[in-house]
């Protein structure tokens, strides 16, 4: 029979969405939307599903599946106790499964108390009380005054006489400040329970998404008596679940989305958890250490297959292993030999497989994550008096970054709020060819409106310019309860600070309702306008205008961009002179790194307000269910708005002066002395961008800027060839800098070329700057180099405009500024000010990277040269798959025996310190550079596995070759040789640890301590409960050899190593090492002045001290030399203000001659060979530009 799938396809399809007829709308015969309750679940388990739906988690990651089989197979063949491989794997199931259910079980109390939120139903002119959970779309709810709003809801009515209501989003968006919303003007007269049960309508909207700033939608009214009505929904109409009421009494509303469908619920869905580039190395080495253990295996069946078929390889069989009948039983047969022996060796070498390297270097991240919380350098304080209730925490909210921080090479930044304050002030104004220097005069533009001789031009044309800023804007006022003082509350801090400077001329915004705007000018004049029509500021629009009805007629006042004002200003009612003037007043203030709007008006007619109106309102109304952008509500929206913004009569400009943070100049240079490139992208105008960069010491003044600004794709091509040019052949790349806009960027981004051209010329300059930047041209530079260089990229931001750009680059750093904490949240890691970044980089960053290295590479190391002794031991059991070591020591190798001190040596190393971190950013580098993970140091551990390996069974093989003799006349069993061949082990892995530890700390001694001190005790516990075989330990204790053995084979095995760490420290020393003796020296020599300060005493009578004076001389001379290597060090790490004590050689030894003239008659003692040996320690050393000789 032959199958139609097409066929099959519909009667799946009719399967999912019912039989003909059901659940069909009856108008478009489409399945019917099945909308969801109010009930919100994020949880991943219940009781009955946790253990079998986490498990399954599990067991999707190979290495669980592994270990898996390898308990199968002890239980299988039981070569060894099962407890050895399922005691482990349990451990580490049950660790994982404690954490997931700790985690949803936050997640379920947290959805109870939302479900169980009391709300108010009205329904049939009656309030009824109703849980969260029971609400439903077309629901409509009364909520009252500091109610939650439990579900995103269509404003109705509201207990204010214009409609309107105030709403704090803080758990949607981080911001405080209160927002307006507004009810829908159909509704918002009917304020009775009454009238609101009566309503009957229908609400057509978008299908649910994220998007919190838009909404697309409509709603047909219908009343009892009245025709039907449409209005379009906007955002402006929703109050959305997770938002407060505040300020208004009560609302009523309809519910739109609910439970899942809302939308917080749908900006909790995962962006995709970013993972460190040190975790995809970790799966490498996974993989190869699988490559080996199959080697390992496959050799080892091999010997065991020629061992046992090769006839001239096998010995004459005993005369008792040849008897054959029906007493001997019956001989397994090839193939079972055969599984067994794959099945033994299989568990034996599973082993090499760090199991605990998961657990332990999850643990790392948390600790390290908590060391950046608990950091008091990398708090913040709040305004005001600086005390510990107002320090802020930075936030780590993905620890998996931890070891990227130590290894970026390129910073991704933004510029306002970021680099700057975000405290916006008013600088200048300028209108009518006069700038007014607010900030040096402050009320000067007020004293010119209210000057005598002014002109009745010129004061219309400043009080345009006043009655522009006062009514084009978003801005709340409000009253301090406090102080009573007006304040005004905006998203924006540009339109709280000209409304502020605003008011300090004596033009102020009274109060502002949805209709209307009240000015008091000189608190003489109260003028009150109504508002027609605001069209909102959008990122692609770049301008904002309000419509608003005025005794002189109707007027739209625009404000925005100043390339997008000029563009839309009428060329006849405008002088020429004028607008040249204005242009370079804007570009002036632009270079002075000043933030600039340009205003505009222009009057109209009530014909082209009611045609525009008209299309407005379709716009408005209009749902686009298509692809294309002409078929889009916004883009129609757009298009309405430019047809009425056209033929503006220019008033002027404005310029907001923003600050740079504390430090960020000295961050900025630090970081790229620490070879880490950073890109500015900010929409600031170009000048404004290169003037930060100047300031903010990203650009010098030295540099050449290569300035890429073209309108023509073909002149951009010609642009960046030419510019790749001047970059290839550059001698010194510090000698350029690359500043691109973004409609420039418009033609690189997506062409291939032309990308590889603008990295070309990106990468062979000292800084890149990319301006007039879009949020999306953002993301897309970040993914740009992340993708093409495979590089480690950092992006910074404080804004909702950066969220893409954080959430694209590797690591995402958030500032919490005054932008809301929209790009904090959605960051990896948070605090409050750029300065910061330097720590966290160069410290915490730094730190995590080498101790992770030195974890991973450890962890591997010790299993490698634990089962390949065990391998060697093959060759002398007769490859019977026989275990080495007792069972009980391989179960508890991973979990007890070598666990506590590597995680300690991950929690606290250090191979310099943070303040030596901090003079000598060339440190940073060589982290950055492989210093602690690259392919050399790799070899080097495994070579080191093999070796000491090898040793070690050499050295038990040759200890035992001819038996030994216990002090009870007995000899060493196999219960013995397995103790012994543990303890040659953990000592020689746990010493070649303690080699690589740069920083010993009083934790890290106890955790060798407890580490060996549990070692003994677990084994007398062994034979106690019965384990082990009783009398091992003692028996063990009593030979001569085992002391010896101890002490001989491990310096045999670890000797090789320290001898390489001898001649590399002293002969080939690194950066780090260099300053470890740094340290090390000024430690000694505060020490010994110390010593002398304390043991001095006055002279006698006759001058002389004993021989005093001559110590105090040495050490003199001691701290000179350290001084001498200080800065010796200093200027090999890229320390130029080091000083350079070698010039001054002559003059001391003038003085030391001079000395000498004066001490005539004083008795110098000749110190002893130990005096000598305790003032010069280190007299053979000679350190020279991180040299040794």
């Amino acid at each position: 029979m032959r199958y139609d799938h097409t066929a099959w396809g519909r009667i799946r399809k009719v399967l999912r969405s019912g039989f003909p007829g059901r659940d069909l709308d009856p108008q478009t015969r489409k399945p019917r939307y099945k909308y969801p309750t109010n009930n919100i679940k994020t949880t991943k388990y219940t009781l009955l599903t946790f253990l079998p739906v986490n498990l399954l988690f599990q067991f999707k990651r190979f290495y669980n599946i592994y270990f898996l089989c390898a308990a199968i197979f002890v239980c299988a063949e039981p070569s060894l106790s099962p407890v050895t491989e399922i005691l482990p794997l349990t451990l580490v199931l049950t660790i994982t499964a404690v954490k997931d259910a700790l985690e949803d079980y936050r997640r379920y109390q947290q959805d109870k108390r939302s479900n169980s939120l009391e709300c108010t139903l009205v329904k049939q002119g009656e309030l009824i009380p109703i849980k969260s959970k029971d609400i439903r779309p077309g629901d409509v709810l009364k909520i009252c005054k500091n109610d939650k709003i439990p579900a995103d809801v269509v404003l109705l009515s509201t207990s204010m006489d214009e409609g309107a209501c105030f709403v704090e989003t803080s758990e949607l968006d981080g911001e405080t400040n209160l927002k307006r919303k507004a009810a829908l003007t159909l509704s918002a007269g009917w304020t009775q329970v009454e009238q609101v049960s009566h309503i009957v309508g229908k609400i057509t909207t978008e299908m649910p998404n994220e998007r919190l700033s838009r909404l697309d939608g409509r709603i047909k009214l219908h009343y009892e008596g009245l025709a039907d009505e449409v209005a379009p929904v906007t955002m402006t109409n929703v109050a959305l679940r997770g938002s407060w009421l505040k300020n208004t009494e009560w609302v009523y509303g309809v519910v739109l989305y609910a439970g899942v469908d809302t939308k917080m619920m749908r900006n909790l869905k995962n962006t995709g958890l970013k993972f460190s580039t040190m975790e995809t190395r970790l799966n490498r080495m996974i993989v190869a250490i699988f490559v080996f253990n199959a080697f390992l295996l496959i050799s080892s069946m091999c010997f065991a297959y020629v061992g046992t078929h090769s006839t001239y390889l096998r010995a004459p069989l005993a005369w008792y292993t040849t008897q054959t009948g029906d007493e001997f039983g019956t001989s397994p047969t090839d193939a079972r030999i055969f599984v067994g022996q794959l099945m033994n060796f299989y568990v034996v070498y599973t082993f090499v497989i760090p199991i605990s390297v998961f657990i332990s270097v999850e643990l790392c991240r948390v600790v390290q994550a908590l060391w950046m919380i608990w950091d008091e350098e990398m708090r913040s304080y709040n305004d005001g008096p600086l005390s510990q209730a107002e320090q802020e925490e930075m936030h780590v909210r993905n620890s998996n970054l931890n070891e990227d921080l130590g290894a970026v090479e390129y910073i991704f930044s933004d510029k306002t709020g970021t680099l700057t304050r975000n405290v916006m002030k008013l600088s200048k104004w300028h209108i009518g060819g006069r700038t007014f220097h607010d900030l040096q005069q402050p009320g000067s533009l007020g004293q010119r409106m209210r000057d005598p001789s002014i002109s009745d031009e010129e004061y219309d044309l400043l009080m345009a310019f006043c009655r522009n800023i006062a009514v084009c804007h978003a801005v709340l006022p409000c009253e301090d309860s406090r102080t009573g003082e007006l304040l005004y509350e905006a998203q924006s801090p540009d339109e709280s600070a000209l409304l502020e400077a605003l008011r300090d001329n004596g033009v102020v915004l009274k109060a502002k309702t949805k209709d209307s705007v009240t000015v008091e000018i000189f608190g003489i004049v109260t003028e009150t306008y109504t508002v027609l029509k605001v069209l909102e500021f959008t990122s692609d629009r770049k301008c904002m205008s309000v419509i608003i009805d005025t005794p002189q007629g109707i007027q739209l006042f625009c404000k925005g961009a100043d390339n997008v004002i000029l563009a839309r200003a009428d060329n006849i009612e405008n002088d020429p002179l004028m607008v040249r003037q204005l242009n370079s007043t804007v570009h002036r203030f632009s270079i002075a790194g000043l933030r600039t709007l340009m205003l505009a008006w222009r009057p109209l007619s009530p014909e082209e307000y009611r045609i525009f109106d008209e299309k407005y309102s379709k716009a408005e109304c209009h749902i686009g269910d298509g692809e294309d952008g002409s078929d889009d509500r916004e883009e129609l929206i757009r298009v309405a708005c430019e047809s009425i913004e056209g033929r503006l009569r220019l008033l002027g400009c404005t310029a907001i002066e923003d600050r740079l943070q504390d430090q960020v100049p000295e961050t900025i240079e630090y970081l790229m002395d620490a070879d880490i490139k950073i890109w500015l992208l900010t929409g600031d105008k170009q000048e404004t961008a290169i003037n930060i960069g100047i300031s903010s010491r990203l650009i010098s003044p030295a540099m050449k800027i290569l300035v890429l600004n073209v309108k023509v794709e073909r002149d951009c091509r010609l642009d960046y060839e030419s510019s790749g040019k001047v970059g290839i052949e550059l001698p010194e790349r510090d000698r350029y800098a690359l500043v691109v806009n973004g409609e420039s960027l418009a033609f690189v981004l997506g062409n291939e070329i032309l990308e590889d051209m603008f990295l070309r010329v990106g990468t062979n300059c000292h800084s890149v700057i990319c301006c007039r930047v879009t949020p999306l041209q953002k993301a897309l530079v970040v993914k740009l180099v992340r993708k093409k260089l495979h590089k480690v990229t950092l992006a910074i931001g404080d804004g909702a405009n950066d969220i893409s750009m954080i959430q694209a680059a590797h690591v995402g750093v958030g500032i919490e500024g005054m932008e809301g904490a929209q790009a904090a949240r959605s960051s990896d890691f948070s605090f409050k000010q750029f300065k910061n970044l330097k720590r966290l980089l160069t410290i915490h960053g730094r730190y995590s990277y080498l101790r992770m290295s030195k974890i991973i590479f450890f962890s591997f190391y010790k299993s490698i040269c634990l089962i390949t002794v065990q391998f060697w031991f093959g060759f002398m059991n007769g490859w019977s798959g026989g275990a080495l070591y007792d069972e009980n020591f391989l179960t508890l190798w991973n979990m007890v025996f070598t666990a506590l001190l590597p995680i300690t040596t991950a929690c606290f190393e250090k191979d310099v310190e943070e303040e030596s971190i901090g003079q000598y950013p060339k440190l940073y580098k060589a982290v950055k550079d492989g210093l602690y993970w690259n392919t050399l140091t790799m070899a080097g551990w495994g070579i080191a596995s093999f070796w000491h390996s090898g040793a070690l069974f050499a050295g038990i093989y040759g200890s035992l070759q001819h038996g030994v003799v216990s002090g009870a006349s007995e000899t060493m069993d196999i219960p013995m040789v397995s103790f012994f061949a543990g303890s040659l082990v953990l000592i020689t892995v746990t010493l070649k640890m303690l080699l690589m530890i740069s920083h010993y700390t009083m934790p890290i001694f106890m955790a060798l301590g407890i580490s060996m001190a549990g070692y003994i005790v677990v084994f007398i516990g062994l034979e106690v409960v019965g384990m082990l075989e009783p009398g091992v330990f003692a028996a063990m204790h009593t030979m001569p050899l085992y002391y010896l053995g101890l002490l001989v084979i491990p310096i045999g095995c670890l000797l090789p190593d320290y001898t390489i760490a001898y001649l590399m420290r002293q002969y080939f020393p690194s950066d780090a090492q260099i300053i470890q003796e740094d340290q090390r020296l000024a430690k000694m020599k505060q020490r010994q002045l110390a010593m002398a300060a304390a043991s001095g005493s006055p002279q006698g009578e006759d001058g002389n001290d004993g021989g005093k004076g001559k110590k105090r001389d040495d050490l003199e001379d001691q701290e000179a030399m350290v001084d001498n290597r200080s800065a010796a060090a200093a200027r090999q790490a890229g320390d130029s203000s080091a000083p350079d004590y070698e010039d001054d050689d002559e003059e001391e030894e003038e003085d030391e001659e001079e000395d000498e003239n004066e001490m005539v008659g004083v008795v110098v003692q000749e110190p002893s060979d130990r005096e000598k040996q305790e003032l010069y320690p280190h007299q053979d050393v000679k350190v020279s530009s991180f040299g040794r000789a």
